[in-house]
């Protein structure tokens, strides 16, 4: 909801981007500040892709029904399919600077992609855990650990506090990553890095 005394900062039409870019803003700021930093990771992703054309196909085969269950008739929709691609920008000063990514690279399995689940799939990665995959979904998607192997030391000229104003987009430690959508220190023993998805750090 949108209202004068609190405007929305979702970046959702028709509300002002402005506010919702501040609200990153001031999220950065705050883990950049914090005593975590170089044990931090902020993914900052979209649930869809705001309706904009998109000249990469969406995966229509090779990819897992999360669960096994089909949808209603007359559809029968079997969510063994992807949508279309969303922004999602990962930030940390283990990003090297000016890394550009095309995608997991057949890892973990040939046809796997960059979405949603992967978040919760390189937290299980990063953190070792031994608990079972959430879905079949997640277990097949691509992590994002690998650009964060490629440093032995964080990186310091990540940009802090800058008031009133955005800092240059060019001095950030991000990756942005195009994904496909989908319905403690890192671990930096294993490396991954997908057709038609992009990833640039600037």
């Amino acid at each position: 909801m949108d209202m004068k005394i609190a405007p929305a900062n979702d970046d959702h039409p028709s509300h002002d981007v402005y506010q919702g870019q501040m609200f990153v803003k001031e999220v950065y700021e705050t883990l950049r500040a914090s005593p975590q930093w170089n044990e931090t990771l902020l993914v900052i992703t979209y649930d869809e892709h705001g309706g904009f054309y998109d000249h990469v196909a969406t995966p229509v085969s090779g990819v897992p029904s999360p669960d096994g269950i089909v949808g209603p008739e007359p559809f029968l929709f079997k969510f063994d399919r992807l949508g279309v691609r969303v922004p999602t920008i990962v930030v940390s000063p283990w990003i090297e600077k000016g890394t550009v990514v095309h995608g997991p690279n057949g890892s973990p399995f040939s046809t796997s992609e960059y979405e949603h689940s992967s978040i919760p799939a390189t937290v299980k990665k990063l953190f070792n855990m031994s608990s079972p995959f959430l879905t079949k979904r997640d277990e097949w998607a691509g992590t994002f650990e690998g650009i964060l192997q490629t440093r032995t030391e964080p990186r310091t000229d990540c940009p802090g506090y800058s008031p009133n104003s955005f800092s240059r987009l060019s001095s950030f430690c991000f990756l942005l990553t195009v994904c496909v959508l989908s319905s403690s220190p890192l671990n930096r023993e294993t490396t991954t890095s997908n057709s038609g998805q992009e990833e640039r750090a600037e």
